[in-house]
């Protein structure tokens, strides 16, 4: 398995890297530290590129602490805008998930969820780890999945589930959103839900609205379908509004097929 790290040498970064690592800790991964740099200051360019290639390695030096024996750990400096990297990097080194830590909860209008996650999360063609930075390291259980039958859920982007370690012992909820106005007993997304999840045999509930908030009280992880565009449009919403404490910080996987 070969995962991105994105790293802005944040606290933040730091905790979504040990969470990942406690959540695949039994299996043999490939991690990539990455910053991306998109810097145009003309001024005293040669010292801007050494503070930032020392930062990079001393961040790198120090998740290798934590480092699972099983796993390797790489360091990727890059120069340019942070999706056009990660979408070259993604097909280069044939990635399989991208993690990054997110802000959190800020009274800061400027801050929320943030412009770089909000973009990672929606236009990459690979799973999105979203970690929030005050994220307890514990292995996700109890996961919420909302959908909204309206977009089309489809088996590639469902099937990537299983290739989370504990995904067989995962307590899966679907939150059917909007439900009344589909018939789900000809529904091909619900169908492919229940045939995918088998294994774990999902938990199916109505809901009229996506409330964030909700979905993580009594949940250790959520998952989105990235094409579900009606409820990521929301969720992501909900999370850039401000002062909106009644989220608690849990984990955010964006699927992609």
């Amino acid at each position: 398995m070969n995962v991105l790290l994105l790293t802005d040498y944040s606290n933040n970064a730091c905790v979504a890297h040990k969470y990942v690592f406690n959540l695949l800790k039994n299996q043999q991964v490939n991690y990539f530290l990455v910053n991306a740099n998109h810097d145009n200051t003309p001024s005293q360019p040669n010292a801007n590129l050494l503070n930032r290639s020392n930062k990079l390695e001393k961040n790198f030096q120090q998740l290798g602490q934590f480092l699972p024996a099983s796993s390797t750990l790489s360091r990727i400096e890059e120069k340019g805008n942070l999706l056009d990297v990660v979408r070259k990097l993604i097909h280069q080194l044939d990635i399989n998930l991208v993690v990054m830590g997110a802000q959190g909860q800020s009274t800061n209008k400027q801050a929320g969820l943030g412009k770089n996650t909000n973009e990672i999360s929606t236009k990459v063609k690979c799973p999105v780890l979203v970690i929030p930075e005050k994220t307890l390291i514990k292995t996700p259980v109890k996961i919420n999945f909302p959908i909204d039958y309206k977009d089309q859920i489809h088996t590639n982007c469902i099937s990537k589930i299983q290739d989370l370690p504990n995904w067989k012992k995962m307590q899966i909820t679907v939150q059917e959103i909007n439900s009344s106005e589909v018939n789900t007993s000809q529904n091909p997304s619900q169908e492919i839900l229940s045939d995918t999840l088998q294994l774990v045999k999902p938990k199916f509930q109505s809901s009229l609205i996506v409330d964030y908030a909700a979905l993580t009280k009594n949940s250790d992880m959520v998952f989105l379908a990235a094409k579900n565009l009606t409820i990521c449009n929301a969720i992501f919403d909900q999370l850039n509004q401000v002062n909106n404490h009644e989220i608690k910080p849990i984990p955010l996987l964006i699927l992609h097929a």
